[in-house]
């Protein structure tokens, strides 16, 4: 299991959840209803110890017909078609996965909207008993899914800056893992060469690193997280796409040039303020490295995550022998 797509799993899905303020504050109104009960039954029974069965009585009348209000008033604020809409997103979401604090809160989820449907066909002093504490149970299980959401978050890294992330979901062994890590990090200094930084200058730094599979999350200085999602992003959809072709050097030397426009290197650097007419060489050497390492970072899979946006291909086709390159002049 890799922890990061897990995160981010658990980020995304509190993110919508929270997004839906008046349905969590209905769920706090009749959550207060269901914890007043143990401060009702207190001064219910300070009442009766001071002898008086007249108001004794009427205050064991008095808290059913209190509660019921309680409810109602909460219900009242809330249009019933948003409760079940919200409630139905949340579901579509939720089932989604199996997790099992997730699924606790799908569970929590379909007793509250069930105890809504006895309560609204016939109120009563358990509609509300049952419905306040279903509430109560959901409240808590987002609250706990928001607790499990807080301990995998990633804590490595300068949260404060930009970061880019890269997930290739096929099981990758040491090798092919040390391989990958070595040619994100030659991709990663690529771009900072590009923006005339240093590694260090360009406050590169590694947020969270999974093995099995491999992710990587990386924060950096926004030009370069700029240029290395530009870089990403294309060079992974070229060499998902392209035929392998023959390698001889006239073929590489035309790609080498072609390559800068592929990756779009000139794009990214001029919209990050670059002159790029002053690093004509640079940019042909830095294209034949990047191509060589994203051919190593992506090996034999079929599929890449960059920033959650897949891409795929029916058939891996990679660059073949990029190392030929280095014939060039």
């Amino acid at each position: 299991m890799i922890i990061g797509k897990v995160s981010e799993k658990y980020s995304e899905i509190l993110y919508k959840v929270n997004n839906e303020n008046v349905f969590l504050q209905l769920l706090e109104n009749l959550s207060n209803v269901n914890s007043s009960f143990p401060k009702k039954l207190s001064l219910l029974i300070d009442i009766a110890g001071k002898g008086d069965p007249g108001r004794t009585w009427n205050a064991i009348n008095n808290i059913p017909s209190q509660t019921i209000n309680e409810v109602n008033e909460a219900i009242k604020s809330v249009r019933t078609s948003y409760i079940y809409t919200t409630a139905n997103t949340y579901l579509e979401i939720l089932n989604k996965t199996d997790e099992i604090p997730l699924a606790n809160v799908a569970e929590a989820l379909n007793i509250f909207i069930y105890c809504l449907d006895e309560h609204l066909q016939s109120a009563s002093f358990e509609s509300c008993k049952e419905l306040a504490s279903a509430a109560e149970n959901l409240r808590a299980s987002i609250k706990s899914i928001e607790l499990v959401s807080a301990t995998i978050e990633p804590t490595q890294g300068n949260t404060a800056l930009p970061n880019v992330s890269i997930y290739i979901s096929d099981h990758t062994d040491l090798d092919e893992f040390s391989s990958k890590l070595s040619a994100l990090t030659k991709i990663i200094e690529s771009a900072c060469n590009l923006l005339q930084l240093s590694m260090t200058e360009a406050d590169v730094a590694i947020e969270r690193i999974e093995s099995g599979s491999f992710f990587a999350k990386i924060s950096a200085n926004p030009l370069v997280i700029s240029v290395i999602t530009v870089i990403l992003t294309n060079g992974s959809q070229y060499l998902l796409n392209q035929p392998t072709e023959r390698s001889d050097e006239a073929i590489i030397r035309e790609r080498s040039e072609t390559l800068i426009n592929v990756l779009k290197l000139k794009e990214a650097l001029d919209k990050n303020g670059l002159p790029v007419t002053e690093l004509d060489s640079e940019l042909r050497s830095s294209a034949v490295i990047i191509t060589k390492q994203l051919n190593n970072l992506i090996g034999k899979s079929k599929k890449i995550e960059i920033n959650k946006n897949s891409y795929t291909t029916d058939e891996t086709m990679l660059l073949a022998n990029i190392q030929d390159a280095k014939k060039e002049p």
